[in-house]
Formats: structure tokens, C-alpha cells, sequence
């Protein structure tokens, strides 16, 4: 109900498009609110994902700890069926979902055959082996790969103190791995008073950027908060114009306070269509606009330079409020003839000051949409360069996977003829060495060891040496095109780095000869007048 609101674009990205990390604290609350709103939380995530495009590359990732009692194995809790969906299908999305648990047997078994990932710690109880193996068996199955039943109960039984296992289902073969040695100097879950103290500044700016906007609401082109009236702005009944004379009144933005009295005081709105085209830059944009002057006291010139405009404007009144005053109108404004020159004015003004703004990514070749801000226009661009980023890393590997094989087989090769030489070696080594023997021992007519056999026998052993200098060579092949291999990976990394991508700025002028001004009208602007003085816009 208060703070920043639970929206799934601001938890993921900043104002300006930049990815954050959000954490959502829930310690604070008690079993049944924590339910509550996971639950919320949850089918937030399932709404949105649902409006992205499907994608192989991954988008957000949602991770929950200690998820003990959200996904249980037979209870249904409102937090389940949300939680199954996004282990189902939320990948399909480009959305990763990682939970995590001191015990297995916590989870249900169908989200458990749905994780692709897993990474074991040692397990205590063998309700927790055979739910892990369970599961691991059923992920493998959906994913089409070998399970080996037995061969990893025996990993699982025998890890030991920060030994963890990682099984993926797209690997060939689970992996045993340590962790770092490490220590943490937090003292534990942040209590209520402590989460005040960290957000203290945060709050501030939030509450001074409220105060500011509620003193002169955003985009409504209202003039600051006056304590005296301008010139021209005494009480007075409804002016009687011409019927020529397009008239509309605004209508107020809050309801008007017991005490205080509206008046209207008297503005022009132009309503246009403009129209933006430039073909280097692929923009052929139309849009409508909608120019507010507000006009207090004598007529400003020039007559639209201090105007605000707006893409759209809401619905106006034909009808002003009944307990309304009006403001003196100045002497322009109640003559037809000037409302048709005030036209060519505005298509003037307009065609000298407005701009179709938009943002083009050189390295993707991509430009924004009509009306597509930067933070969104860099939102979509960083997901385009993730898929990008993750087909040229695909097509690199494949372009490297053939000579990596058959870097392999020479190693290989090398080290099979490296055995055979060192065989061949010993076996004349042993032969020498039985010759010797035999002669000391007197049993035998040998005359010694021949310089033949010494000879076979350093022959031997210049092949084996040759044959340890080919599998060097060959092995360093392997090292330094595996070598390029990661750097050609990295560079990409590096290219398509979200926060390395430049935007550039396109400012395209409007197109003077389609651009339409399809009205200007006398718009009715009210006022809140309080008793002690203080006028302020009511719109």
C-alpha cells in the first residue's frame, strides 16, 4: 500500500533502462502475510512474463531462499500453482528461476523434475537422497538424457564439508566442485529498525519528489502557487463571445475544498497533427499534439513561446462548473478573426521547436518506436543484444568445434604413440637388464650385452623422446586454440555488453507542409482561490 510500487519493470530496470537487483524482504511479516505476498508476487512475474516475447536467452531470473512451505510436496498453498507455472514455462520466456532449500523433501516433486540445474550439498537423511535422486532421474528423463542411478548415489553419499555437486541435464556428466573458503561478517537477517536506517535516505527523496509533484502536478503546465492575483483577474459572470468561438472547459484535477472558490481563467489550446519523416534514419512518424497557452492578464508574445505541449490531451467539458467565477478575458480573445491567424502562429512555432526524439543503437541497428523512451528503448535493445551475444557465441563454437576435434584426436594419437615408444622402451630396457642378470648369475653361455641391443635400446628411447615432443607440440595447439576460442567469446561478451552499448541521439524536424493545426480554441482553465489569498491550478 505504500512505497514503491510492486511493478516488475521498476524491481528490473532502472529509469533509464539499466539493469538492478531488487530485494524483496519478507522477515518482518508474519506466516500468513509472508503467504500473501509471495503470492502477489508471484502472479506479478506470470503477468509479465507473459507479455515478452519468447526468447533462448535469459531475461530476469527470480530466485527465492528459503522456500520452505511456498512449494510443498502435497499441501496446496496459493503460492504453488504460480511457482509449477514458472518452472514450466517461465524458460520459454527467457525467465530463470532458482530456489533454494536445506531439504528436498520440502519441494514438490513436479517442480523438481522441472529444474535443469542443481547443485547438492551433502544431504543428511535418506528421504533427502532418494527425493534428490528421484527428482535428478525425472529432469534427466525430460530432458532426453542418461541417468545413472546408482553411480550417482554413490557421489551424492560421498561429499564432503563445502563439496558440492552440479548436475545440469545438458551436460554429459555431473560435476564435483569445491567452494572457496569464506567468511561473512553480517550478523544475521536485518531487523525492522535496521531495514528503516538503510532506506532512511531513500524515503527522503521519495517523500520530497511526492511533496513536489502534488504542489504542481507533472505535465499539467500549471503555474507555481500565487499569493495575489495576476492583473485582470477579478470576479465576474461568463463573458458572452460569439458562437464562432470554440469554447471548452478544463476539468479539475481534484475535488474542489469546501472553503475555497474555483474560477476560470482564460488559455488557448491548439490541436494539431504533425507528421516526422526522415529516410536515413527510418523514422515516418505521425502525432497528434495538443498546445496549452495559458494566457493571464495581457496577451504573452510571441503568442505560443511560453506554450506546453502534449501528445494528447483528456476529454474537455462543454459546461462549466456551476458555482464557477471567470477571470476578465482579455480583448483578443473575444474577436473570431485573430483565432485563424493564430493558426499559421502555432504551425510556426511547432515546426521551429518540436523535434521527434528518437534513439538508434549503431552496433544492433536497431531504432527506437514513436514515443518509445530511452529506459524502454534500452530495456528492448538489451535483450536483443543478449540473443545476439548468445547466436554469435553459438556460431563461433561451431566454426571452432571442428578443429578442436581434431586437435583432440592428434593429442590422443600423440599420447597413444607415446605409450607404444614407452613399451617398446622398457621392453628393451628389461631385455638388457634379464641379459645382465643371467650373466652374473653364471647359469647361461651369454657373452653380455651386445652393442646391438644398446643400440636398439637408445634408439628406443630417442623415438619415446621425440614422441614426448610431439604430444608437447600437439598439447599446445589444443591450449592455444582452445585459448583463442575464450578470447573470441570474450570479445563478443564484451561487444554486446549491455552497458558498453552507445545510443545515439536523433532529433528529426517536422515535415511543415503535412503538419495540420486541426483547431485553436478558448479553453477555461480553473483556479482554486483559498481564504487566505493563495490561488493555485486546479488543473
Amino acid at each position: 500500500m505504500e512505497g514503491a510500487p510492486l511493478d516488475l519493470k521498476q524491481l528490473l530496470y532502472t529509469s533509464e533502462g539499466r539493469p538492478r537487483l531488487s530485494i524483496l524482504s519478507i522477515a518482518h511479516l508474519n506466516d500468513a502475510e509472508r503467504m500473501f505476498f509471495v503470492t502477489i508476487l508471484l502472479n506479478e512475474v506470470l503477468s509479465w512474463m507473459r507479455t515478452q516475447s519468447g526468447t533462448g536467452s535469459l531475461r530476469a531470473l527470480l530466485y527465492m531462499d528459503e522456500v520452505f512451505g511456498y512449494f510443498p510436496p502435497v499441501a496446496n498453498p496459493p503460492s504453488k500453482k504460480p511457482m509449477l507455472t514458472l518452472l514450466k514455462q517461465a524458460r520459454a520466456f527467457g525467465v530463470g528461476v532458482v530456489l533454494a532449500t536445506q531439504n528436498p523433501v520440502d519441494l514438490d516433486y513436479k517442480g523438481l523434475s522441472n529444474a535443469g540445474t542443481w547443485f547438492l550439498g551433502r544431504l543428511q537423511t535418506e528421504r533427502d537422497k532418494v527425493r534428490v535422486l528421484e527428482g535428478l532421474e525425472g529432469a534427466s528423463a525430460q530432458a532426453g538424457a542418461n541417468f545413472n542411478r546408482s553411480k550417482m548415489e554413490a557421489t551424492l553419499a560421498a561429499l564432503g564439508s563445502r563439496v558440492f555437486l552440479m548436475n545440469n541435464v545438458h551436460d554429459d556428466q555431473p560435476q564435483v566442485f569445491h567452494t572457496r573458503w569464506a567468511m561473512s561478517y553480517l550478523s544475521g537477517p536485518l531487523t525492522r529498525n535496521q531495514i528503516q536506517t538503510l532506506m532512511a535516505d531513500r524515503k527522503g527523496e521519495l517523500a520530497a519528489k511526492r511533496q513536489a509533484a502534488a504542489t504542481v502536478p507533472e505535465g499539467s503546465g500549471a503555474a507555481p502557487v500565487e499569493k495575489s492575483r495576476p492583473s485582470g483577474a477579478t470576479d465576474s459572470a461568463r463573458p458572452v463571445l460569439s458562437a464562432d468561438i470554440p469554447q471548452k472547459f478544463w476539468p479539475l484535477s481534484d475535488p474542489l475544498l469546501a472553503e475555497s472558490r474555483l474560477q476560470y481563467r482564460a488559455g488557448l489550446l491548439g490541436l494539431g497533427i504533425l507528421h516526422f519523416v526522415r529516410d536515413s534514419f527510418d523514422v515516418d512518424a505521425w502525432r497528434n499534439c495538443a498546445v496549452l497557452q495559458p494566457v493571464h492578464g495581457d496577451m504573452p508574445k510571441p503568442l505560443w513561446d511560453s506554450a506546453i505541449v502534449f501528445e494528447q490531451t483528456q476529454p474537455l467539458d462543454d459546461d462549466p462548473h456551476p458555482a464557477a467565477e471567470f477571470a476578465d478575458l482579455a480583448s483578443p480573445l473575444a474577436q473570431q478573426r485573430n483565432y485563424a491567424g493564430w493558426d499559421d502562429d502555432l504551425k510556426d512555432h511547432l515546426y521551429r521547436t518540436e523535434k521527434y526524439v528518437a534513439w538508434r543503437c549503431e552496433a544492433l541497428n536497431r531504432y527506437s518506436d514513436p514515443s518509445e523512451p530511452e529506459g524502454d528503448f534500452r530495456i528492448r535493445i538489451t535483450q536483443l543484444a543478449r540473443e545476439k551475444r548468445d547466436a554469435m557465441k553459438d556460431a563461433v563454437k561451431d566454426k571452432y568445434k571442428k578443429r578442436l576435434d581434431r586437435a583432440r584426436m592428434a593429442v590422443r594419437k600423440a599420447e597413444d604413440y607415446l605409450s607404444e615408444q614407452r613399451s617398446q622402451f622398457w621392453m628393451k630396457i628389461l631385455e638388457i637388464v634379464g641379459r645382465v642378470v643371467t650373466m652374473f648369475v653364471g647359469k647361461s653361455r651369454s657373452r653380455g650385452v651386445s652393442a646391438s641391443s644398446t643400440r636398439q635400446a637408445m634408439r628406443e628411447r630417442g623415438q619415446q623422446s621425440r614422441a614426448e615432443q610431439r604430444l608437447e607440440g600437439k598439447l599446445i595447439e589444443l591450449e592455444e586454440l582452445e585459448e583463442k576460442l575464450q578470447q573470441d567469446l570474450e570479445d563478443i561478451e564484451l561487444d554486446f555488453e549491455p552497458s558498453n552499448l552507445q545510443l545515439e541521439k536523433v532529433e528529426v524536424p517536422l515535415r511543415k507542409s503535412d503538419t495540420t493545426i486541426e483547431q485553436v480554441l478558448l479553453v477555461w482553465l480553473p483556479w482554486r482561490l483559498d481564504p487566505d489569498g493563495t490561488t493555485r491550478p486546479a488543473y
